[in-house]
């Protein structure tokens, strides 16, 4: 019963070569867009960060009227990060 299936659907998708053409580019782009963005979320927010003790890093940050300041520390004490903007 399976292989009837299978040699009908393949009938049937070349009788229609413009239809089978759609499907697969649209199969193709929307797996390739799929593996873009998991690549890009997998990169930027799954992966732990390559800091020693990554879990220790501590943001600091205060707000003064004219100026915003953050700073995220690591655990020996140096400067991670700064972000200064006015």
């Amino acid at each position: 019963m399976l292989i009837r299936n299978l040699r009908y659907a393949i009938r049937s998708l070349a009788r229609a070569p413009g239809f089978t053409l759609t499907v697969v580019l649209t199969l193709a782009i929307g797996i390739g867009a799929n593996s873009a963005v998991f690549s890009a979320l997998n990169a930027v927010l799954l992966r732990p960060l390559p800091l020693p003790d990554s879990g220790r890093l501590v943001k600091l940050s205060d707000r003064f009227p004219r100026f915003a300041a953050s700073v995220a520390h690591r655990p020996d004490g140096s400067v991670a990060q700064r972000v200064r903007t006015k």
